[in-house]
């Protein structure tokens, strides 16, 4: 890992070294790899009982092998089922997608872009409200590109509402720019635990998400309304970066970059609203992201009721441009620690352009 100079007392620039190299991983991630406590791994596919194969070649009227793909992946959806890895080879796949189908803790169901990208799901003309809902539990979608480009009801890109569900080292953007805004809202990503407290954990990690929901405040990057993880994503050209909602409680937010959103980058709280689990919010854990050029920087509880046990650790936050860095309610504000105020240095930084830091051997722009 490369160092870098930067003219700050030894301690915060020991943090600020950290955090950036974090967001280096990030970019890394984008070219093949993901990365957690500065650490790359190699994304493997764990071994499956069952497997289907789906190419634009294929039809829905074969077996679904890898000599006899499908051709849409709604038929290999409609016949998952648990400890299944359903593989999908690169190419354009017009459809809306509802997977139904449980998976089990030990026999998840997985979707699988064969080459990361590469497979990219576009709306059906004018689509429907939900590019892909994913219903059942137990669910990971893998390496998918999501492109909401002329679907104009389109609302949200990836919805999870089964339970113990991933939405990893995917692609999402151009989603509900031409949509309307109502209070309906919207997401590249979603998760939702409004079925029910039973329908929790849900987690993003890895991902590139932007230029989402145009000028309309009430449709967002990703938005959480559970408990899981939101880790090393790239949020920007949104409404509200990263929203966490509802019954947000035992969320980490970590390792995220998130910068150039309209609204606030972080937004966490939202009890009074909660379905299931009331107020406060708790456990919530918003630690080493970068939220930079933003309207305004991490939001919280707007309400002392809905401060619980949580903790704004390790942040750089800077240059929001319309807001403070942080707008929390009172008691929420002594749960703020080891926040670094300065500029983190994107490499020619440009609004909704993202550049990497490094001038070592990972030297690449880390978005299309």
């Amino acid at each position: 890992m490369p160092n870098w100079k930067c003219a700050r007392p030894s301690s915060e620039f020991r943090i600020l070294r950290a955090l950036l190299r974090r967001a280096i991983i990030v970019a890394a991630m984008l070219g093949g790899f993901t990365a957690y406590r500065d650490t790359l791994t190699i994304i493997g596919t764990p071994p499956t009982i069952h497997n289907y194969y789906v190419a634009t070649t294929g039809s829905d009227a074969n077996a679904g092998t890898q000599a006899a793909p499908f051709r849409t992946i709604k038929k290999a959806a409609s016949v998952a089922k648990p400890s299944t890895t359903v593989h999908v080879a690169p190419g354009t796949y017009a459809e809306t997608i509802t997977s139904t189908v449980n998976g089990t803790a030990s026999g998840r169901i997985r979707y699988v872009s064969d080459t990361k990208w590469g497979a990219k799901l576009v709306p059906a003309g004018a689509g429907a409200n939900t590019m892909w809902k994913v219903d059942g539990g137990y669910t990971d979608i893998d390496g998918f590109q999501v492109d909401g480009n002329g679907g104009t009801s389109v609302r949200q890109g990836i919805y999870l509402t089964g339970g113990n569900s991933t939405v990893k080292n995917s692609w999402v953007h151009h989603v509900a720019l031409n949509s309307g805004c109502d209070g309906d809202g919207g997401a590249g990503m979603v998760a939702d635990q409004g079925r029910g407290a039973a329908f929790n954990n849900y987690d993003f990690v890895g991902n590139l998400v932007h230029d989402i929901g145009g000028s309309c405040d009430t449709i967002q990057g990703i938005y959480h309304s559970s408990s899981g993880t939101v880790k090393n994503n790239i949020v920007y050209a949104t409404n509200y970066g990263i929203h966490l909602y509802h019954d947000d409680h035992n969320v980490d937010v970590v390792n995220n970059t998130v910068f150039g959103n309209r609204w606030y980058g972080i937004v966490y709280g939202g009890c009074e609203n909660a379905y299931n689990n009331g107020c406060p919010t708790s456990g919530v854990n918003i630690h080493n992201n970068i939220v930079y050029d933003n309207a305004g920087g991490i939001t919280g509880p707007n309400a002392d009721e809905d401060t619980g046990k949580n903790s704004i650790k390790n942040n750089i936050v800077f240059g929001s441009r319309v807001y403070g860095d942080f707008e929390l309610a009172p008691n929420a504000q002594s749960q703020v620690s080891g926040t670094i105020s300065a500029n983190p240095q994107f490499f020619n930084y440009v609004r909704t352009r993202f550049a990497c830091v490094s001038k070592g051997s990972i030297n690449r722009a880390c978005v299309p």
